[in-house]
């Protein structure tokens, strides 16, 4: 659920003149800061995850044309975080098997300093955040 623009302009005390300005503004700041290559982090911790999500339909429903090309089904997004910053290290589109998780991680050890462990996920039900 998302928010209308004219209450994140009350939010962010930004007067309607200047919002698409300062939307712009913003948002050519984010992607500079996502643009520039990450490398020699000092991490110590690394949260990595992946999200599912799918394109035009899921991957049960897709027409196989499309599939072939592409164009539908289920997709992941792989990202790994700093767990102290919330730094946003790195992240990739793609499928979910060992060839996406060997390159995903590969660049993930690329951009660190130092090898650092990435600890487990919890057990399911387990509802523990410190495992």
């Amino acid at each position: 659920m998302g928010i209308k623009g004219t209450t994140a302009l009350r939010v962010f005390y930004v007067h309607a003149i200047i919002a698409p300005n300062w939307t712009l503004t913003s948002v050519r700041r984010w992607y500079s800061s996502q643009a520039r290559p990450r490398s020699n982090l000092r991490s110590l911790r690394i949260q990595c995850d992946e999200v599912w999500s799918f394109v035009y339909a899921k991957e049960k429903n897709a027409k196989p044309e499309m599939k072939a090309k592409g164009q539908a089904g289920d997709m992941w997004t792989w990202t790994a975080m700093d767990a102290d910053s919330k730094l946003i290290i790195s992240w990739l589109i793609g499928g979910r098997d060992a060839g996406y998780a060997t390159a995903f991680i590969d660049d993930v050890a690329s951009r660190l300093a130092t090898r650092v462990r990435i600890p487990p996920s919890p057990p399911q039900g387990s509802g523990s955040s410190a495992w």
